[in-house]
């Protein structure tokens, strides 16, 4: 009797003990789940917030551009060749202030005479090493303007908005690049529609960017690289235009 007791207790403990133990492992399964949903809804906000913000970062530039590029001085001392105003208005000031990296301006056949990197001013054949990969946004624009002015008297208020604007691969480094014609803004100067010169601006996909791109949204520790994101980490595609991610 005390025998059969003995095992019915023990038949008793293991099955509590079973039960226990398969409550516990589907707790573990269940917070486990839980765990990978909410990190992967947290992801997949972040990059959504993350894919804005780029996405602005990107089509901000030619706005940035215009406030000294849609301006009857810039027709003017562009024209003269002025470099110190160059400078001043499309080069250093335009690094300073919005943290382009390049700035070139061209001439109607788009041959660079003014250029500056990191806000100094260098050689305008830097821009040489650069046509290969920015002449396709180049060509593109001209080729917008063209249709813009087509048929039109006054053509420079549509002018005002056109712009090419896209991230490029240059090299080894991925940059956005926006090209915009240097128009009038009062209408008042006289300017052949195609021989209007350009200004090319560059920004790198550089910590600072990323920095820019991530720290309102706690990716503090964002950055740039080719490498797809694992784990917990969120990762927005830079694509060329033609679709290629880029980094």
């Amino acid at each position: 009797m005390t025998a059969s007791l003995n095992r019915l207790s023990f038949q008793i403990v293991r099955s509590l003990f079973i039960v226990v133990c398969v409550g516990l492992l589907s707790l573990v399964f269940v917070g486990h789940n839980a765990i990978n949903i909410a990190d992967q809804n947290a992801r997949a906000q972040q990059e959504r917030f993350a894919a804005k913000r780029l996405t602005a970062a990107i089509e901000v530039l030619p706005e940035q551009q215009r406030s000294a590029t849609v301006w009857d001085d810039a027709v003017e001392q562009t024209a003269a060749r002025d470099t110190k105003w160059m400078d001043d208005n499309l080069g250093s000031w335009m690094q300073s202030y919005f943290g382009h990296d390049e700035n070139y301006v061209l001439d109607q056949a788009n041959v660079a005479f003014f250029a500056a990197v990191l806000g100094e001013i260098v050689p305008p054949e830097r821009y040489e090493a650069r046509a290969e990969f920015i002449g396709p946004l180049v060509a593109q624009l001209r080729e917008n303007m063209a249709e813009v002015s087509q048929g039109e008297d006054d053509p420079y208020e549509a002018l005002a908005e056109v712009a090419v604007v896209a991230s490029v691969l240059i090299g080894d480094r991925t940059a956005i690049v926006s090209v915009i014609p240097i128009i009038s803004d009062s209408g008042d100067i006289a300017q052949k529609p195609g021989t209007e010169a350009l200004h090319v601006a560059l920004r790198y996909f550089d910590a600072e960017l990323a920095t820019q791109i991530g720290s309102p949204i706690e990716l503090d520790s964002a950055e740039f690289n080719t490498d797809p994101p694992a784990g917990h980490q969120a990762g927005i595609p830079v694509t060329s235009p033609s679709g290629d991610v880029l980094c």
